[in-house]
């Protein structure tokens, strides 16, 4: 028989190895140039990274009870382009009753940013933020989010 102490600890192992899993989401963003010039619209993506065995509600979980996965990006003195979110994939789960809609992997959202002809700044911070909800086949997680930043050089 397993002795209290030694069941703590078995529980608090697989309680980590599930915090950590849900917490290993990355989030970034890319650009297809680093420096642009004004007058001038430049792509970006934000790229949202899931480990294996994770999955979030894709932007239409195709269900009012799930809370979809939205992108937010913010440039100083711009105004970003719209958000394309891609087409998820439609999986059943144990905890489902049917087929839900969502992102596996490395998920790509692309947007552009116009730069102003008579901008002053030479540098531009861009941020994104991604709120989700992370599950397991069996699980779903607290909604989270992911953010990040980059900067692009303007001539």
């Amino acid at each position: 028989m397993m002795n209290r102490s030694t069941l703590f600890l078995i529980t608090l192992f697989v309680l980590g190895f599930a915090v950590s899993r849900v917490e290993a989401q990355t989030a970034e963003i890319r650009f297809e140039k680093n420096t642009v010039e004004r007058g001038s619209t430049v792509r970006g993506v934000v790229v949202l990274d899931l480990p294996e065995g994770l999955h979030v509600n894709s932007n239409r979980p195709e269900s009012e009870y799930l809370i979809p996965t939205t992108v937010v990006v913010k440039a100083s003195g711009i105004r970003a382009g719209k958000i394309r979110y891609p087409k998820g994939r439609d999986r059943t789960f144990k905890f489902s009753s049917g087929a839900l809609n969502v992102y596996e992997g490395r998920v790509e959202f692309p947007f552009t940013l116009t730069i102003p002809k008579q901008l002053r700044n030479r540098t531009i911070q861009v941020s994104a933020k991604v709120d989700f909800q992370a599950c397991t086949d069996e699980v779903c997680y607290l909604p989270d989010s992911r953010t990040a930043g980059s900067s692009i050089r303007i001539r």
